[in-house]
Formats: structure tokens, C-alpha cells, sequence
């Protein structure tokens, strides 16, 4: 089956993408950090010791890690999903037509 790019395919997946990122950002990821009284795992940029995980989780509690498990989870599972369709999708997106050896790019 081969998969068609379509500039509406795009707007519909990055729609789809943005909406879930501003669900997690100002609904989930702020629930969890208001919860714990510290950022979340996603909020986290620079990483996380063990020491920062086993924190968190004792913060947010039985409720918190139920909640990280059964709402943060499946929209981190589907952002990355929605937004690498955008990209899949978007006209002209062919990434076997690029070529990673550039002259000058990477000068040895």
C-alpha cells in the first residue's frame, strides 16, 4: 500500500499533534506537577537521576501514578505518533532524497 503526501494530511496531523501537546502542557503535565509539587518526567529536558524518579513517585502517590499511567502515558504514546505523520505526510517529504554527505557540511 503506498502512502500518498497530502498538505491536508499535513494541517490534520499537526492539528491533531498541537492539540495533544497543549493537553498535555496545560492540562495533564500541570495536574501531575501541581500533584507532586515538582515537574514531571516530560518537563524534564535535561533528565532525571534515580533518585529524582523514586521522588516523584512517592509524591504523586498511588492516585498520581494512576493517573501518570492511564492519561499521561497514552498521550505520550500518541504525540510522536501524530507528529511524525505530519512530517510523513507533508508534500514533498521524501528523506531518501537527501543526501547526508554534503561537501563542506562536515568539513574533516
Amino acid at each position: 500500500m503506498k502512502i500518498g503526501h497530502s498538505g491536508k494530511a499535513t494541517i490534520l496531523f499537526g492539528l491533531g499533534a498541537t492539540i495533544i501537546y497543549l493537553v498535555m502542557v496545560l492540562g495533564t503535565l500541570r495536574y501531575l506537577s501541581d500533584l507532586a509539587g515538582a515537574l514531571p518526567f516530560d518537563l524534564r529536558p535535561s533528565g532525571y537521576s534515580q533518585a529524582d524518579t523514586v521522588g516523584l513517585l512517592e509524591a504523586l502517590g498511588g492516585t498520581g501514578r494512576h493517573y501518570y499511567l492511564t492519561r499521561q502515558i497514552p498521550l505520550d504514546t500518541l504525540y510522536p505518533a501524530l507528529d511524525l505523520s505530519r512530517f510523513r505526510s507533508a508534500p514533498g517529504a521524501h528523506l531518501g532524497d537527501f543526501s547526508f554527505e554534503s561537501q563542506g557540511a562536515f568539513p574533516a
